[in-house]
Order: C-alpha cells, then structure tokens, then sequence
C-alpha cells in the first residue's frame, strides 16, 4: 500500500520558477498522468512506497508540474537515502550474486543474419562510466569473467592489468569464497552456440 512521503512543505511559484530557468532533465520518479491531468512522483525504498500528485488545475502546465514534484522530490530522496543507503545493496535484478556485479548476455544479430551471444560480467562503482566488462571468451570462461569482475568491483579499479594480477594472486580460499557466491545463470542465453566458438564469429 502506497504511502504519503515524509512531510516536506509545498513548494513556493518562485522556486517552481527556478527549477522551470535551470531545464532540470527528466528523472525515472516522474510520471505524466494525462487521464488525471496531473504529474505522479513516485519512489520505492526498502519495500515501501511513496507518491505524491501535483495537479495541472494548480500548476497550469506540465513543465511547471514537474518543477513542483521535483523539488518535492529532493528532500524526500535525501531522507529516504539516509535511511536506506543503496550502496551495497544486492537487487533483486542482481542475476550474478555480487553487488556491483552483473551479468550481460550480449545478443548480437550478424549481417549474414547469424545470431550469436558475447555473454560478459560487468563491474561497476559510482564513478565508473559504463562500467568494466569482463568477456567469457577472453577471461577465462564464466568462472575467470566473473571473478576479475567481482575483484575490480571490490577494487573500485578500471586498470586491467592491476586487475589481473590481483586475480592471479587470489589464495584458494579467497577464489573459492567469491565463487561460492556466485548465482547460477539459469537463462540459457547461450541457446545452440559454444562457448569456445562465439568469439570465432
């Protein structure tokens, strides 16, 4: 059952009017309701979720709408990030075990029409633009991809070769530890093509 966010008080035409001046992109909390002319902001922490509508009768247009929702919006985010830091957080869309880890099937459609995969464990950090993709093919298979993606994750580190080593340097306890955790990959993303011949196409 949704729930009414903290109490934040209702912002003034004038800070509506700043929001409007700086062009503030869209965000994923936004939503234009046109059957109930109006703009839904909406989050979700910790199972629990909070809304609030702004109105076009009060705000006259959308543009301004979402001005009043964001500015509704950061303090209710900050509080809610106090509460319940995301950092750490394994997700429920987490398919490979590891916070920061994820598991990329890489599906690719060849000019001949040829349909092949480039599955990939890819790491990422705040801070890291895309990520650090760690391929299959070239790592060692799925058990060699996944642990240099969990060791540049633990890393915070872009650099391969630093990378590399750290992997290469890992005791069996420490390698068996990481692979333990590992989730297994039930979607056959592989379909009819092997392993060792998807980097040959």
């Amino acid at each position: 059952m949704p729930n009414s966010a903290p109490a934040t008080p209702a912002p003034s035409d004038s800070a509506i009017l700043d929001v409007l001046v700086t062009e503030e992109p869209r965000t994923r909390h936004l939503t234009r309701n046109l059957r109930e002319r109006c703009v839904m902001a909406r989050v979700q922490r910790a199972g629990q979720h909070f809304y609030r509508c702004f109105a076009l009768a009060r705000y006259s247009t959308w543009e301004a709408a979402e001005a009043a929702a964001r500015l509704w919006l950061r303090p209710v985010l900050a509080k809610l990030t106090a509460l319940h830091p995301r950092e750490g957080l394994l997700t429920t869309r987490n398919r490979s075990g590891v916070t920061g880890v994820f598991f990329r099937p890489g599906y690719r459609t060849l000019r001949s029409g040829r349909f092949v995969t480039y599955p990939a464990y890819v790491a990422r950090w705040p801070g890291a633009r895309g990520g650090l993709k760690w391929m299959f093919t070239t790592s060692g298979g799925e058990e060699g991809a996944f642990l240099r993606a969990c060791i540049a994750r633990e890393l915070r580190c872009a650099d391969r070769l630093r990378v590399e080593w750290a992997v290469r340097t890992l005791s069996p306890e420490r390698r068996d530890a990481l692979l333990a955790s590992r989730r297994p990959l039930t979607e056959r993303f592989l379909l009819n093509a092997p392993l060792d011949a998807l980097a040959s196409a």
